[in-house]
């Protein structure tokens, strides 16, 4: 389902993306799950979730857009940028998501007409296609992970949507010394009676423990031992990158 608007050429590396976060132990997020849900009916087009790095924006995002498309009631593009697994170049990231708004609109024929080495070519696209309107029946969220991953080039104001369109649009960034949430939004061009801000706090105590649930035994058999909770909370402080570095060390001790 995730590959379903992707180009052809691209699809390797987005399947490596989505498998690493897809198949990572995932838990104690269920609060943001439901939060991220309820923007969908909010009257905002623009959502930034903001965090430092290791706080589990990507796969908070990955694990969403899953269960979006498993309902099927929207239709999500969902464009990651990412070092890690190449898909960080702007001339990549611009075709992948202009593709992916062709198709939304039924146009890849005659998308594919076009020069798609030319950035300005692919930029002036994408911003045709994000003021029309869409079909009738059809809602879309754009889903934008990343925005701080660019290499040698600037997002800048590429998402625009008008005040009447059925988009919704949620980028991810992380946070900086010299950009937090009011700059992202400053820099994105998004104003700020159309924009919200999704905070994604450390996990707290019965976070901790939904995932230690979720990673299974032996590690969820641990969840009644308030020792031990108070011990995990202390140490990982409910970073959610440390948490899961502790569980895997807890794991092997346990096997």
């Amino acid at each position: 389902m995730f590959l379903r608007s992707v180009p052809v050429s691209v699809q390797p590396a987005f399947k490596s993306f989505i498998t690493y976060y897809a198949d990572d132990v995932f838990g104690g997020r269920d609060a943001e799950l439901e939060a991220l849900d309820a923007i969908l009916c909010d009257p905002y087009p623009y959502t930034r979730l903001v965090a430092p790095t290791g706080r589990g924006k990507s796969a908070l995002l990955v694990r969403w857009v899953a269960r979006l498309l498993q309902r099927g009631d929207w239709r999500v593009i969902f464009v990651p940028i990412s070092i890690r697994f190449k898909t960080a170049g702007e001339t990549l990231v611009l075709r992948m998501l202009a593709h992916s708004l062709a198709d939304l609109y039924n146009d890849l024929n005659q998308f594919q007409q076009y020069d798609h080495s030319s950035l300005e070519t692919l930029r002036g696209l994408i911003g045709e296609y994000l003021s029309r309107s869409l079909p009738d029946g059809v809602n879309c969220l754009l889903v934008i992970d990343g925005l701080d991953k660019t290499v040698s080039w600037e997002v800048g104001t590429l998402f625009i949507i008008p005040p009447e369109s059925r988009i919704k649009v949620v980028a991810s960034a992380r946070q900086r010394t010299d950009r937090g949430y009011d700059e992202w939004r400053e820099y994105l061009g998004w104003h700020s009676h159309r924009c919200r801000c999704f905070p994604l706090d450390m996990l707290n105590r019965p976070a901790l423990g939904n995932l230690l649930r979720a990673q299974g035994k032996p590690l969820a058999t641990l969840v009644t031992d308030q020792e031990f909770i108070t011990q995990f909370e202390r140490v990982s402080e409910g970073d959610p990158l440390t948490c899961n570095f502790g569980s895997l060390g807890i794991s092997v001790m346990y096997c």
